[in-house]
């Protein structure tokens, strides 16, 4: 097992940051790193803004009049909140994922729930509900992000028994859950009935099958602009966000309680630009926790494994539909573990504005452009599991096997009738990595540490459960 290291600090450019926020990226509210603080957030993607969010919940909003020190109104009046980030803003996991909201939930409720019937229910449940908050969250604060809700399709190229049993899992997680709730609106759809109303072609992938496809409530969503959006809201509530500021090391102090009787814990965070004390920190760090000298490396390395995942961004084939703005989204399920997943981005220009003959036709701009991402287990270097992706912490590499790999997945599952010709820009607009987090047992770390006051962890949380 490799030690996990700190971000690298010249990561793979994730299409999403092409080119990065101009406020945000390298947004450091105040000059210096505070001395102390009330809450640590180590991390700024997804999870590290939800939390800054919740604990900001109780300080009104002050419009931001310096756009160079957002937050500074509220620096001396609301809780102290500090935010580090290794690299700039929303450069990990966050701002490098395939823009899916959806939570495949019949596929991992009969793991949850071997643990017990009303723990499977409730991560079902949870997955559900944060989904929708994310899409409301997008509405209610206008955040420019291409949220929209919409179906998506799992297509599974398995053996007839694996979907026989993927059909019985869905019965059984509708059954579990209350009647007609959101959460198990699973169609199952036929063989037929899936390659014809969703153009994909027979043994696309090594001569496995169609069996079936699985359709039911989705969405897709710039994440990297939507956490952008939570963390604008933050700093005008008084976040200090202290961007390219990686934590190095954590060391638990003894801090004398005010009666003098007793002792709390207490915390100092040490940073190449200096140390800030604290009462409390938070781990959002992902795949990258055990880099942190200090009881995140003992408690977590090898508990938490850092895996690289890989994502194209694609010009559509000429034949597609909509001018490949597909109102749905889809993943691509095939043998014991192997997938992909792909949205398309939306169109906003009209038709006679774009074509495949010209440079700037819609495509060039973003329009309908293809995001798929996957390849783990085909691409990998020995065809099945993907170890050469597992257990590395660097996301400015790419995997020549999965880059091959996903060149020929979009165009190789829409066959050659529905893809047509290639973009006469090229197939592959952008391609990099990114660090996801996994556990053993695929159940995140969330909530106080044991044994530890005032270090806090949400570790391995998918985004649709923050």
């Amino acid at each position: 097992m490799r030690s996990v290291t700190l971000p690298v600090p010249n990561p793979t450019q994730s299409y999403w940051q092409t080119p990065p926020d101009p406020e945000l990226a390298d947004c450091r509210t105040t000059p210096d790193l505070p001395a102390e603080a009330d809450t640590v957030i180590i991390g700024s993607g997804i999870t590290g803004a939800a939390v800054a969010w919740y604990l900001l919940q109780d300080t009104a909003p002050v419009p931001v009049s310096d756009g160079t020190a957002p937050g500074t109104e509220h620096l001396a009046t609301g809780p102290k909140i500090v935010m580090l980030e290794a690299r700039q803003a929303c450069s990990g996991a966050t701002g490098r994922n395939g823009g899916h909201t959806k939570a495949p939930s019949y596929l991992t409720f009969p793991h949850h729930a071997q643990t017990t019937i009303s723990e499977a229910i409730k991560i079902a449940l949870l997955e559900h509900t944060n989904i929708q908050s994310v899409h409301a969250f997008a509405a209610e604060y206008n955040i420019p992000c291409e949220a929209a809700q919409i179906p998506t399709v799992d297509v599974h190229y398995t053996s007839p028994e694996t979907w026989a049993q993927t059909v019985k899992d869905i019965q059984s997680l509708k059954t579990a859950l209350p009647p007609e709730h959101p959460a198990a609106k699973y169609e199952i759809l036929g063989r037929e009935d899936v390659m014809r109303e969703y153009l994909v072609v027979d043994q696309a992938v090594w001569g496995d099958r169609v069996q079936g496809g699985v359709r039911y409530p989705a969405g897709r969503i710039n994440a990297y602009r939507f956490t952008l959006g939570v963390l604008r809201e933050c700093l005008k509530r008084g976040l200090n966000l202290q961007t390219n500021s990686p934590v190095i090391k954590l060391e638990k102090l003894s801090v004398p309680s005010p009666n003098c009787a007793s002792s709390s814990t207490g915390w100092a965070i040490h940073t190449p630009r200096g140390v800030i004390l604290t009462r409390r920190v938070v781990l959002a760090t992902n795949g990258y926790t055990a880099a942190i000298s200090g009881p995140p490396q003992s408690l977590f390395q090898g508990r938490v494994v850092p895996v690289r995942g890989q994502i194209t961004a694609q010009r559509p084939g000429s034949k597609l539909p909509f001018r490949g703005c597909l109102p749905t989204t889809y993943s691509f399920i095939y043998g014991p573990s192997g997938f992909e997943y792909m949205i398309t981005r939306p169109c906003s220009v009209p038709e006679h504005e774009s074509g495949f003959d010209k440079p700037e036709s819609a495509s060039c701009a973003g329009e309908g452009e293809i995001i798929i991402g996957g390849g783990l287990i085909r691409g990998s270097a020995d065809g099945m599991t993907g170890a050469s992706e597992i257990d590395t912490t660097d996301d400015g590499v790419l995997s020549p096997g999965i880059t091959t790999y996903l060149y020929d997945t979009p165009a190789r599952y829409f066959g050659p009738d529905h893809w047509g010709q290639d973009h006469c820009l090229g197939r592959v607009k952008a391609e990099w990595t990114g660090i996801m987090g996994f556990t053993a047992d695929g159940f995140p770390y969330v909530g106080e540490v044991p044994d530890y006051q005032g270090l806090w962890a949400y570790e391995r949380e998918a985004g649709e459960r923050v």
